[in-house]
C-alpha cells in the first residue's frame, strides 16, 4: 500500500512580468504557499512514510531558502528566462530542485502545489 504526506510551506517573494499584458507587468509581490506531497510504502520499523522534519529541511534547503524575500527576476538558479518567472516556469524548477535532492530513497515526489495567491495555483503531479 502506498501513503502520501504532504507539507505546507510559505514565504515571500516579488517579481515583474514584462511581457504580460496586465497589471503583472509592474513590480509586485506575493505570499505564496507551497505544498510538497511525496508518497512510499509505510517503513515497518519506523511507521511512517518518512519524517516531516527531513522533508522540512529538504525544501528549505533547496527551495524556500533562495525564494523567500526574493526578488524572482534577480535569481539565477532558474534555467528560464529571467522576464518569466511565472507559477508555471517556478513549479518546473522547484520540482527538478527536489527531485535532485530527495533523500528518501523509498519515496517519490508525487504532486507540488505553488500558491501564487489565495484563489490561484499552479500543480505538478507525477505521471
Amino acid at each position: 500500500m502506498t501513503i502520501s504526506i504532504c507539507r505546507r510551506f510559505s514565504f515571500a517573494y516579488a517579481h515583474k512580468l514584462p511581457e504580460h499584458g496586465g497589471l503583472c507587468k509592474n513590480l509586485h509581490g506575493h505570499n505564496a504557499v507551497l505544498e510538497i506531497e511525496i508518497s512510499g510504502k509505510i517503513n515497518e520499523k519506523t511507521g511512517m512514510v518518512a519524517d516531516f522534519k527531513q522533508l522540512k529541511d529538504l525544501v528549505n534547503l533547496r527551495v524556500i531558502n533562495i525564494l523567500d524575500h526574493s526578488y524572482l527576476n534577480d535569481v539565477v538558479a532558474f534555467n528560464f528566462p529571467s522576464h518569466c518567472p511565472t507559477a508555471e516556469n517556478l513549479i518546473i524548477w522547484i520540482v527538478q530542485e527536489l527531485q535532485a535532492g530527495l533523500m528518501f530513497t523509498d519515496c517519490n515526489l508525487c504532486r507540488v502545489r505553488f500558491w501564487e495567491t489565495d484563489s490561484c495555483y499552479a500543480e505538478w503531479r507525477e505521471e
